[in-house]
């Protein structure tokens, strides 16, 4: 594996096309902004945004959501692979300061695999990232990457799983996103999918 110049990708080994860990180096703070305006304009996914249910993850828990990245449904599949790499995440919050008490969040984003479900032989995890959350009343939050998390699949489904995990010093973090019943947080996500030929 060779780290490219600063703030550039991680050059992966097309070896595996089922997919290689990475771990970032670091990640930037958690900041409320418009999500699109911040991360554009690679957006795969753009659903950050104030309205519909209500998620609550309290340390040691973890929020889950799953996103598709439809783009690699849209041909960006190689012989070698779908190489995908995510620059940063978004998400909107409600007004409620005791529920997003998080001093940091990490983020673990994980490839679903061939049959797009989570918790089987095939998922694979691109790598995490963890930065200071700076909450300031509801609004959408949005976090830019100080490296992006990159990685190899194979590119046979467009499912991805995001999981946020809030701590503070205290042990007790909390952290409370706007969400979708019984699809999980609404995301957005940057970054690009391309084919990895042979």
């Amino acid at each position: 594996m060779v780290k490219a110049q600063k703030s550039l990708f991680y050059t992966l080994a097309p070896a595996c096309i089922c997919g290689v860990a990475v771990e970032l180096a670091g990640a930037g703070e958690i900041e409320k902004a418009d999500a699109t305006q911040t991360l554009g304009p690679d957006l795969l996914i753009d659903q950050a945004a104030p309205g519909g249910s209500d998620m609550t993850a309290n340390q040691p828990e973890k929020l889950v959501g799953r996103v598709d990245l439809a783009s690699i449904r849209d041909q960006n599949v190689g012989a070698g692979g779908t190489r995908v790499t995510i620059t940063g995440i978004a998400w909107a919050s409600p007004n409620a300061p005791r529920q997003n008490d998080a001093e940091t969040v990490t983020a673990e984003i994980r490839y679903l695999g061939r049959d797009g479900v989570g918790g089987n032989r095939d998922d694979v995890v691109l790598g995490s990232a963890s930065a200071s959350l700076n909450y300031n009343g509801a609004g959408e939050y949005a976090w830019v990457f100080d490296e992006p998390i990159s990685g190899i699949v194979d590119g046979q489904s467009p499912y991805f799983r995001i999981d946020l995990s809030p701590a503070n010093e205290a042990g007790n973090g909390t952290i409370r996103v706007k969400a979708v019943t019984g699809t999980g947080p609404k995301f957005s996500v940057a970054g690009k999918t391309e084919a990895v030929e042979g």
